[in-house]
């Protein structure tokens, strides 16, 4: 191995130019690994190095480093002070490898493989045109770029434990499989026309500013894993999976801001898992359906200005924008419909949450949710059902008391009596019964029908009030 420990040195033993503190070597062959040890100076540019074995920058100090047209087996940069450095055009096998190392900007442009560890770049760190691989952690840059692609065969993209001050952005490339994982961005991240064939994740990722995922498509779910994105999250271009599989999930995530996608085609869903959105979901234009599991918490959703009259407007609307008819999507819709005062609606939201929820219950509680509390009383927020159930009440009592007489009170035959008589025991008006019905089924049947119309109105008075309030 061959050690230089100054410029003087190199320019002796390898040729070149050297002008005070700057250097420049070219088409130089090395016949065993050079190792540049300690070398100072301002700028040094290698270009056309063949190097058997490794060329290895250790402990050195410039403010320009400039290396290409390399053809050694692998470049190492370790504790190093280096203000620029530029790498360009590695023969195949040729890998680079920077550790240990702070400096102001990187650039490195067609490369088969960079592996960063431990790595300052106040300024910016860029990597184009990687052909195979690109392994970066514990990096801490003021922005990160990794993009373009020179073959047509997929690369793997790894970011690990990085810290970028402000942008990160990864564009435009195929990649077998990209991880980012671990890492704080101060600004914005921004994915942009990926294809992947096997994952693509961001896991345990903070970002302060908005995350845009646009034109990226793959074979599986894109993937976002306990990260917590502070504000909005947009994703625009995107392409349904085969087999109704969603093109995005969101696990254990918390989004800060509003969730906004747009698919190719108007087919598509995205699934959140134990997510929060403290912002509202958007609806644009080729809009995909969410899927929400459990855990899951929406703020509010962008609603349309025509207002749902009805019970099945809702469930429409559901359908349309979450796929499915649950107490969650109910529960998102009702929020959403009481930051807006439109009380009606939320109202109805309510009552199809509550009925949703009774539908997952044992059949016993089933029925009596779903038809006593909800098709009876309404579940305390709508007034029609209290007011029709005890309408029929009071029709089908005086039917039969038409039927049958309340002599000497009600002749058979004599409707309006019996109507009279009927409602008389439904609202409990005067003493509930005329006083020659006195026996004892009639007193039965006068607690009976009082107690039902005691609830009944109390319901009906209670929503009505609560309306007028609101």
């Amino acid at each position: 191995m061959r050690v230089v420990s100054s410029l003087q040195q190199l320019v002796a033993d390898l040729g070149g130019t050297l002008n005070e503190r700057s250097a420049t070597v070219l088409d130089v062959y090395s016949p065993e690994p050079l190792t540049l040890e300690g070398l100072t100076g301002d700028r040094l540019e290698l270009d056309d190095i063949d190097v058997r074995g490794t060329l290895v920058f250790k402990n050195c100090f410039f403010s320009d480093l400039r290396v290409s047209n390399c053809a050694t087996d692998c470049v190492v940069i370790i504790g190093c002070h280096i203000r620029r450095i530029t790498v360009r055009k590695f023969s195949p096998q040729c890998v680079l490898n920077i550790s240990d190392t702070r400096c102001e900007m990187v650039s490195a442009h067609d490369l088969p493989e960079i592996s960063a560890d431990a790595v300052v770049a106040d300024s910016a760190f860029t990597v184009t045109a990687v052909r195979r691989r690109v392994s970066i952690s514990h990096l801490d840059a003021g922005s990160l770029t990794i993009g373009e692609q020179l073959v047509a065969d997929a690369i793997e993209v790894t970011v690990t434990g990085a810290r970028i001050a402000e942008n990160l952005h990864i564009h435009d490339f195929h990649a077998g499989s990209l991880t980012v994982s671990d890492t704080a961005v101060g600004r914005s991240l921004r994915l942009r026309r990926l294809a992947f064939d096997r994952e693509l994740k961001l896991a345990d990722l903070e970002c302060h500013g908005r995350t845009i995922i646009e034109n990226v498509s793959g074979r599986n779910p894109i993937q976002l894993v306990r990260c917590n994105l502070r504000d909005d999250l947009e994703g625009t271009g995107l392409r349904q999976l085969a087999d109704d599989m969603a093109m995005l999930q969101l696990v254990r995530s918390r989004i800060g801001g509003a969730v906004s996608v747009t698919m190719v085609s108007d087919a598509g869903k995205v699934e959140l898992w134990e997510t929060a959105v403290n912002g509202r979901i958007a609806f644009p234009v080729l809009s995909p359906r969410y899927q929400m599991g459990s855990g899951t918490v929406v703020s509010a959703i962008e609603l349309d200005a025509e207002r749902a009259r009805s019970a099945r407007h809702i469930r429409m609307l559901a359908l349309r924008c979450f796929g499915e008819t649950t107490a969650t999507a109910y529960r998102v819709l009702r929020v959403s419909f009481a930051a807006r005062h439109r009380i009606s609606e939320e109202d109805l939201c309510y009552y199809l949450q509550r009925d949703a929820e009774a539908r997952n219950l044992a059949r016993p509680g089933r029925w009596l949710h779903r038809w006593l509390f909800g098709g009876v009383l309404g579940w305390g927020v709508l007034i029609l059902p209290p007011t029709r159930a005890l309408a029929v009440g009071i029709i089908l009592t005086g039917l039969v008391l038409t039927g049958t007489g309340a002599s000497p009170a009600v002749e058979a035959g004599d409707l309006g009596g019996a109507m009279t008589l009927a409602a008389a025991l439904w609202f409990n008006v005067g003493t509930g019964l005329p006083q020659h019905l006195t026996t004892t089924p009639w007193s039965a049947l006068a607690v009976a029908c009082t107690a039902a119309g005691l609830i009944l109105i109390t319901v009906i008075v209670g929503v009505t009030i609560r309306k007028l309030v609101r």
